[in-house]
């Protein structure tokens, strides 16, 4: 599960996830949503894109140990640190957990998108947060069209 979004004071470029492969402890670090396009642009441009990300992920990603690519013995070995590096750098961060005030605070801060999913007229969960997400702009539109279906709304029940 990958957390949608996070609050400025905590913001996701500061998380570091753990991971015990092969009786190795890797730490890695989210680098945000622009770096996210970043890897995104390159698999998009080339499809056997593979050496190019993990250069990046192994370079930029990787908190420790500093190892490289050819520091490892067999491709299994290196698919497994490579597959972790890869959902670390796509917001898969579960084992972070929040505490009550720092999720009260991410709820008023994305009111916008959960208020299109908790309307009755909303959106679903995975539209709003799933991928292929909705753009900032959409969530914008969205809510513009929301409060406009509301205050038609409004309008006719007063006119009856």
């Amino acid at each position: 599960m990958s957390v949608p979004f996070m609050e400025r004071g905590d913001r996701m470029e500061d998380i570091t996830v753990e991971k015990n492969i092969d009786g190795i402890v890797y730490k890695a670090k989210y680098k945000g949503i622009s770096f996210l396009l970043a890897i995104e642009d390159i698999e998009n441009k080339n499809k056997n894109a593979i050496l190019p990300v993990a250069r990046i992920l192994f370079n930029e990603v990787l908190v420790s140990p500093k190892i490289g690519i050819n520091d490892f013995a067999d491709m299994a070995a290196f698919s497994r640190v490579y597959d972790f590096l890869y959902e670390v750098a796509h917001g898969k961060v579960s084992d972070v957990k929040l505490s009550k005030s720092q999720l009260k605070k991410r709820a008023n801060d994305n009111w916008s998108c959960w208020r299109l999913v908790l309307s009755d007229r909303g959106f679903d969960f995975q539209t709003v947060f799933g991928k292929p997400y909705m753009t900032p702009q959409d969530i914008r539109e969205a809510n513009y069209a929301l409060d406009m279906q509301i205050a038609a709304e409004k309008k006719a029940a007063k006119a009856k």
